[in-house]
């Protein structure tokens, strides 16, 4: 029994309302970062990440509320030594390199 390739259906342009339950005939990309900032991708704190060096479950280290970050805008926390909390998606502080 010869094995027979699948048809493939042809190309076309729909409206994206009518685009429901449809298969893209290429890769879709952005031509830019969206978002076009850092942000966090977790539920937690923004801190310097040097501040936590060394903490574990047994010798945790002391950082300073810095308030929270409030979507949509750019905090100007956390300083040194502080942690602020940050929602998923929310702006990553300046200085800030973990969540």
């Amino acid at each position: 029994m010869a094995h027979l390739p699948a048809p493939r259906p042809e190309a076309e342009n729909v409206p994206t309302f009518q685009s429901l339950g449809r298969v893209t005939a290429a890769a879709i990309a952005s031509p830019e970062a969206l978002p076009a900032f850092p942000r966090s991708t977790v539920d937690g704190f923004a801190v310097i990440a040097r501040d936590t060096f060394g903490a574990s479950d047994f010798a945790a280290c002391l950082l300073s509320p810095a308030g929270e970050v409030p979507m949509g805008r750019q905090p100007d926390y956390p300083a040194p030594h502080q942690a602020a909390l940050i929602y998923t998606g929310g702006m990553l502080p300046e200085g800030a390199d973990c969540a």
